[in-house]
């Protein structure tokens, strides 16, 4: 029964072995005529050299062919492990690469190999994929999954639902005319299911039927396929004379289809290539695997680098907001000092109509009387310097100087100095300086007004002639630079 198998899985692999136009098609070809005529060394050192071709010029076509045709050589010389071996690398091939036509060759050949090596789990496994692939020859496909499905049956134990399945599926494909070969294997398993059930009528009848398909194309393997039947009926019935008979026949021919010495060479080199093979598979591991390290390396890197940033920034952003709250309080101590100016002028003019101390009265009066200016005349002079003081056209003039505010309020630069110092207790220059920088700070936060102003054109705006005069000024009224404020105001 064994031969017969291995002549299943040579019916359904030619089935689907069409050959394309590419650069191995010559190797493959010979390979190919070879195998039909059962020179199966030749064959294989052909398929062989063209594994070679085909993977130097990437052909995976031809490649995943040869590796098929490899593991059927075995399977036909009774090495179904090794042949399955390769028929599984076969189908991996076309897995990954998705050649759809031989993936599903592949499987259907697999099904039945695991079938003769009596596996039937693994066969259903495959058999389920199998049926899930789609195939140009729609009638080919339902033929092939009937056989599949009664092989598997068989190898269950399973014979009644074997049979039927064999039966339909010669019934389908003698309609659709699925080929000789094809159908002379249905009847081929039938005669070992009817020698399942002691039938030996019906097992010879089958035999008689293979024989008349399988001989129009003549070849050994058939011969030896017939013999096997007949050897193993006879066997059934104690025909010892006829089981030696059909033996002799079945180890002649071994001997004529098999060269043992020329096999084991091939398969020598088979072994060298596959050695090479993965040689270079694993060159190309290890320099993913180099690649992958030294991505990682780049993403560690980078993540401390991000890391590192965000930290920076996140410090950047406490001392911003830091800085944001001392600006929030030196306005809000700004607003308070104006508010005491104020409360300092009114407080003043009551001190000098409500002051009770003589002393104090007398203290003040001797002040006046020697610059020789009076409560009335010193009231005045005040209003008139807040008033000149205000306003910024004016003292925005780079060369504005106390004679020409003494000038202005028509006064001398003593009595106007006198007047600044008893009430703020700060001369010109200073409180000239805190009104501009007061208005600086002005145009600083309010963009919308005054167009989103430079530093520079705000500092040469109120006079200042450099921007390190600005600067330093800047600093000593609200204890930053500008730059700093102007940001801290825009967050």
């Amino acid at each position: 029964m064994r031969i017969f198998f291995i002549l299943i899985l040579m019916t359904f692999y030619t089935a689907f072995c069409n050959a394309k136009d590419t650069r191995a098609e010559f190797l493959y070809n010979a390979g190919i005529e070879c195998y039909e005529k059962e020179e199966y060394a030749n064959a294989m050192d052909f398929f062989l050299k063209c594994m070679e071709v085909a993977k130097e010029s990437n052909e995976r076509y031809f490649y995943c062919q040869s590796l098929n045709c490899i593991g059927y050589v075995y399977i036909r010389i009774d090495d179904v492990d090794r042949g399955i071996y390769y028929l599984k690398k076969g189908y991996e091939v076309a897995l990954r690469y998705g050649i759809k036509e031989l993936e599903a060759s592949s499987i259907t050949i697999l099904v039945s190999a695991y079938c003769f090596n009596n596996d039937a789990k693994s066969a259903r496994y495959y058999f389920a994929r199998q049926k899930l692939l789609p195939r140009k020859n729609k009638h080919l496909k339902y033929y092939l999954e009937l056989f599949n499905s009664g092989l598997i049956a068989q190898t269950e134990g399973h014979n009644d639902v074997a049979v039927s399945c064999y039966k339909k599926a010669i019934k389908y494909g003698s309609h659709y005319n699925v080929g000789d070969k094809l159908l002379s294997s249905a009847f081929g398993l039938l005669v070992y299911t009817s020698l399942a059930e002691n039938n030996i009528a019906e097992a010879k009848k089958y035999c008689s039927w293979y024989y008349s398909y399988a001989s129009r194309k003549q070849n050994l393997m058939a011969v030896k396929t017939y013999s096997e039947m007949m050897r193993d009926i006879y066997a059934k019935i104690k025909n010892a004379d006829s089981v030696r008979y059909y033996t002799s026949c079945i180890d002649s021919i071994n001997n004529v289809i098999i060269d043992e010495q020329k096999m084991n060479k091939v398969g020598g080199k088979l072994l060298e290539f596959e050695n090479k093979v993965n040689k270079e598979n694993i060159s190309l591991l290890n320099q993913k695997i180099n690649y992958q390290q030294l991505a990682i390396t780049v993403f560690i890197t980078m993540t401390m680098l991000l890391v590192i940033l965000i930290v920076v920034l996140v410090v950047k952003d406490q001392n911003l907001r830091k800085a944001f709250r001392l600006l929030i309080e030196k306005n809000e101590d700004m607003e308070k000092s104006e508010k005491k100016y104020k409360q300092l002028l009114d407080s003043y003019c009551e001190q000098q109509n409500d002051m009770v101390s003589d002393k104090a009265d007398a203290s003040v009066q001797r002040k006046r009387n020697d610059i020789g200016l009076t409560q009335d005349a010193a009231d005045s002079l005040l209003n008139k310097i807040l008033a000149v003081m205000e306003n910024i056209d004016v003292i925005a003039k780079p060369d504005f100087n106390l004679s020409q505010l003494a000038q202005m309020v028509e006064s001398n630069t003593k009595y106007v100095s006198w007047t600044l110092n008893d009430v703020y207790g700060k001369s010109f220059k200073t409180l000239l300086n805190e009104y501009r920088i007061r208005e600086a700070c002005k145009r600083l936060k309010d963009t919308e007004t005054y167009g989103g102003m430079t530093i520079q054109a705000i500092y040469k705006d109120l006079g200042y002639s450099s921007a390190s005069n600005f600067i330093t000024a800047f600093k000593k009224v609200n204890g930053m630079t500008p730059s700093v404020y102007m940001k801290l105001s825009h967050a």
